[in-house]
């Protein structure tokens, strides 16, 4: 473990804060897909950003560089399904909008 798992640590949990805080003036539930795609990007996003910036520091030798691509062939095949779902019901507003 070293400073770089600290300052992840620290940025997530600041993320989570600025979820929550936003949600409540919003007025969203934690179950609204806005928020889930938000605690997604703070859960998987931020993480990869500081394992990029350490494979940078020093190579990409050993699992870092294979979990990073691990994690971009899921976010892809993720990606691949949401296109095919709007492909198929198409990209209205009456689809997005909240009740």
């Amino acid at each position: 473990m070293d400073s770089k798992d600290s300052v992840t640590t620290l940025t997530l949990i600041l993320g989570l804060l600025a979820i929550l805080v936003w949600t409540r003036w919003q007025k969203l539930s934690w179950s609204d897909p806005l928020v889930h795609g938000l605690v997604g990007l703070c859960f998987i996003g931020l993480p990869q950003v500081t394992l990029a910036y350490k494979i940078y520091q020093v190579g990409g030798a050993g699992l870092a560089g294979g979990m990073l691509l691990a994690g971009h062939v899921a976010i892809m095949t993720r990606l691949g399904q949401l296109w095919f779902a709007i492909r198929e019901a198409g990209w209205t507003a009456t689809a997005w909008a909240r009740p």
